[in-house]
């Protein structure tokens, strides 16, 4: 257990240190945590997110496809936009959204 978990921490470190500039989802989501925690806890998180990115990638027999860095953005941005509509048509207004 000491050796996979030694382990994990150096490709973890690898994965979100070596491209700090690419924006690939494990290095965005590193970055994200170890500014709101701790970096061992980051580094904990997307250990986890590795392991259960390579378990569904060898059961499924799939490549992997990154989310992207503007994942977390992206999802951010649907949410509250759901939540103003929401909100809005509380207020009595007739919504419709449209992309600018």
């Amino acid at each position: 257990m000491l050796h996979t978990k030694a382990g994990m921490f150096g490709v973890t470190r690898s994965k979100t240190r070596t491209f700090p500039t690419i924006n690939i989802y494990v290095s965005v989501q590193y970055r994200r945590i170890a500014a709101r925690r701790d970096i061992k806890i980051a580094m904990i998180v997307v250990g986890h997110t590795l392991l259960t990115i390579i378990y569904h990638m060898l059961s499924e027999y799939q490549p992997y496809t990154d989310f992207g860095g503007k994942y977390f953005e992206e999802q951010k941005r649907l949410v509250t936009e759901k939540r103003l509509v929401r909100r809005l048509e509380k207020l009595g207004y007739q919504v419709s959204v449209s992309t600018v």
